[in-house]
């Protein structure tokens, strides 16, 4: 099991890697294609945890994929329990601003 999880976070740093000069260039077709296969691993890592965040952010936008703010929200979450700092802050901010009144749907993760 050790051995498949060191595995899995090659293959994430490598996706990271990717997604982002992927991202820079606007091709979101490539970063999402990077990303998803992170989608539901369960994985404490910080490579999966940032594949997570990033494609959270394409879904919650709509880049490359149909626009679904609940599941770019259950994605981030996961990034967050692998310990994404990025996840962790957005969530947070997202949490107090609900607490607050404010209306969420709207208020997007930023890379």
């Amino acid at each position: 099991m050790y051995k498949r999880q060191i595995f899995r976070s090659f293959v994430a740093a490598e996706s990271v890697g990717i997604a982002g000069r992927a991202l820079k260039l606007r091709d979101y077709k490539v970063a999402y294609k990077s990303l998803m296969k992170f989608e539901n691993d369960s994985i404490e890592d910080v490579w999966v945890g940032s594949c997570q965040f990033m494609l959270g952010y394409l879904i919650y936008h709509g880049l490359a994929t149909d626009r679904d703010i609940d599941r770019a929200i259950d994605v981030i979450q996961k990034s967050a329990w692998a310990g994404n700092g990025d996840a962790i802050s957005y969530l947070k901010r997202r949490s107090k601003m609900q607490k607050a009144g404010y209306e969420v749907l709207d208020y997007s993760p930023r890379l």
